[in-house]
């Protein structure tokens, strides 16, 4: 449950390195409540989710380690190479966020709030729609395949934007080689001056991992639709 609860923050802050810093989403009709009372609450996701506490502190450090680890990266094609600044590392950890995992399902759904434009959490670049990345991991390294596409999910909010991405490959450890095969969904839309995020993420070995669609889209309706209607 630890690793799997990792790896769902671990999505989180790597779709959180992918939004700009200092291109800001203005709106006059921002809500007055503060971001971090925007985010969906235990009662507010799916049956079978629980929210998970993740400290500021955890979330700087586990996004501090994704950002060396992508900057260390070697990715083929080289223009697929995420660029990954200090500043940007420093925004993201700082970013509001809540996770909440569901067990049964092996799944998790993580969501964010910025006040900077999102677009490119869910722009996939030309010629970028499959690739071949090999990164430091701690104690060994990690090889995998991404394929990223654009998706329609249903159930999911008007206007919102979505993207699938399927990772395979593998990580060793001391060694040790371990297969790894993950998948995460990626859902994102600008509601009243803030930028809402969500990650769904499901990771297995030599089984498939499988994001729960129908509660991924329920979640990111009742986020957006959270700010939409929020004083």
């Amino acid at each position: 449950m630890r690793t799997f609860r990792r790896s769902a923050v671990t999505a989180l802050a790597v779709a959180a390195l992918a939004v700009p810093t200092g291109i800001a989403s203005a709106d006059p009709g921002t809500p007055a409540t503060p971001a971090a009372q925007l985010l969906l609450t235990q009662g507010e996701f799916p049956a079978g989710y629980r929210v998970e506490k993740v400290s500021a502190n955890e979330f700087g450090d586990i996004t501090s380690k994704v950002g060396d680890a992508l900057t260390a990266a070697k990715v083929t094609p080289a223009q697929c190479m995420p660029v990954v600044s200090r500043s940007a590392i420093q925004r993201a950890a700082g970013t509001p966020i809540v996770v909440a995992l569901n067990e049964a399902k092996q799944t998790g759904i993580s969501e964010m709030l910025t006040h900077n434009r999102i677009d490119n959490a869910t722009v996939i670049p030309k010629g970028c729609e499959t690739v071949h990345m090999e990164f430091p991991v701690r104690d060994g390294s990690a090889v995998m395949d991404v394929r990223s596409s654009v998706v329609s999910l249903p159930g999911a909010p008007s206007g919102a934007k979505t993207v699938l991405a399927r990772s395979t490959g593998t990580v060793t450890v001391k060694g040790t080689v371990h297969p790894i095969k993950q998948e995460q969904i990626i859902g994102a839309q600008q509601v009243r001056g803030y930028g809402v995020l969500l990650v769904g993420t499901a990771v297995g070995g030599e089984a498939p991992a499988t994001v729960d669609r129908a509660g991924f889209a329920q979640a990111l309706t009742a986020a957006t639709h959270k700010v939409r209607t929020a004083r």
